[in-house]
């Protein structure tokens, strides 16, 4: 089945969420990858250069996990066993078969687990006074660090944090909340918790804590929680420069839903508006980058009478149903990366799709104008091949994967024609990075990436 909408879209442009004509989008099919699994509780998608992508699939006898390379399945279920029942998976950075877990036990107290050989076998490192362990976090940035919360309508409960690589957990004070239901963490510093004291936040590792409930609706507590990089524009065409200024602040936006719909708000000045009026389970974006200034993102959400929504447009105002292209699967979440969005649902396994195929903005290629990088992938110094087309300044700047430039290369009058110069990065982690080479307005952008 292909669906074909037009709509208007946006592009967003250094920060500014710029009107492009309308123009036809279609929504790739949903696949259906397995497994034949009943009872799934969540998905989870993890991106990790060099190693590639983790699904999990958690479900109440524990999680399977899907293999990429065989396109296969590995079963970590214990049917029949109470107490097994799992809703978060995190892969640990530097230990390549080493997975946090948390889930319920049969005394329906929050735990956390961690294994060492992929989830065959796993130990316990930490039960909590009640609950379930509702999220998780994983943060890269400066030192791995997981968090994860927990919900309880009698104990009140706990957001965990580990520094250790999942083998021990301390408790977080402080943050307000009863009952917590989902946390973001960008670095181990800049912590986002939901749950039903709104949502709180916290720029220095937990000590203090910030209500953000701003005006969002009194009474409501907090079901879901996204809070996408500053890579996208705000509805009604505003710009979110500000939360550029904050060097606290890593994140654009805050996506939250109630029981009267789904809210966003720049993450630096806190204004709710409500852009969707469903109450929804879960919340995801795929963030398309078609070159270093230039993005698309699409929303997603899964509503609680069991419904999938797909957003096609950023002034929030055209939300597609596309429940029929999972059928007869009913979505219980929705997860994506840098990649396809998966779907997981209630007893039919998880449906994949690459998006929403439109038009491509990337301006045409400058003639004399080139850039490339060799080797590539490189460790720990590449060379930057360049040319222009006339004699003149020229720019070559490094900027990660959210629009942000991390590092300058070359500044300098050059003659029309063929150069290099050398690119040894300091204190930057492995991953993906892209080279812009600009003079006056024109500019060509390639990826490099930094394998350490």
């Amino acid at each position: 089945m292909k669906w074909v909408i037009c709509v208007l879209t946006g592009l967003t442009l250094m920060g500014l969420w710029t009107p492009v004509p309308a123009t036809a989008y279609e929504i790739y099919p949903f696949n259906s990858m397995g497994p034949d699994q009943d009872l799934a509780n969540g998905v989870q998608v993890y991106w990790q250069y060099p190693h590639g992508y983790y699904l999990f699939l958690t479900t109440e006898e524990g999680f399977q996990s899907y293999d990429f390379a065989t396109e296969q399945w590995v079963d970590r279920t214990w049917p029949d066993w109470i107490g097994r029942a799992l809703y978060a998976v995190v892969p640990v950075p530097g230990h390549p078969d080493r997975l946090a877990l948390g889930g319920v036990n049969a005394w329906f107290k929050g735990v956390m687990k961690l294994s060492d050989d992929g989830g065959a076998t796993d130990d316990l490192v930490y039960e909590s006074n009640g609950g379930k362990v509702t999220d998780m976090a994983l943060a890269t940035y400066p030192d791995t660090t997981i968090f994860a919360c927990t919900w309880s309508d009698i104990a009140d409960g706990e957001l965990l944090r580990s520094n250790d690589g999942g083998e021990s957990y301390e408790i977080i004070f402080g943050h307000g909340h009863h009952a917590m239901t989902g946390v973001e963490a960008f670095t181990d510093t800049e912590i986002y918790v939901s749950g039903d004291n709104y949502i709180t936040r916290s720029l220095d590792r937990g000590i203090t804590w910030e209500n953000l409930r701003g005006n969002l609706p009194e009474g409501l507590g907090i079901y879901c929680l996204l809070v996408p990089q500053p890579i996208t524009g705000l509805p009604d065409g505003k710009a979110d420069q500000d939360a550029l200024d904050d060097p606290n602040i890593g994140a654009g936006f805050l996506i939250v839903s109630n029981d009267n719909g789904v809210y966003l708000s720049s993450a630096q000045v806190i204004d709710w508006q409500q852009i969707l009026p469903f109450s929804c389970r879960a919340i995801a974006y795929r963030f398309v980058q078609y070159d270093t200034f230039i993005y698309w993102s699409e929303y997603y959400a899964v509503t609680f009478d069991g419904r999938l929504l797909i957003c096609l447009n950023q002034d929030w105002d055209n939300w597609t149903d596309a429940t029929e292209m999972i059928a007869p699967g009913v979505p219980v979440d929705v997860v994506s990366d840098l990649g396809p969005v998966y779907v997981a649902t209630r007893e039919h396994g998880v449906y994949w799709s690459s998006g929403i195929n439109g038009a491509s903005p990337v301006p045409p290629p400058v003639a004399g104008l080139t850039l490339a990088a060799r080797p590539n992938p490189f460790n720990p110094v590449t060379e930057l091949m360049f040319s222009v087309p006339q004699t003149g300044p020229a720019i070559i700047d490094i900027f990660d994967l959210a629009g942000r430039k991390v590092d300058g290369v070359f500044e300098g009058e050059v003659t029309a024609g063929p150069h290099s110069v050398s690119w040894q990065p300091r204190g930057l982690a492995s991953g993906v990075y892209h080279a812009v080479l600009r003079q006056g307005s024109r500019r060509v952008v390639t990826r490099v990436s930094l394998i350490k």
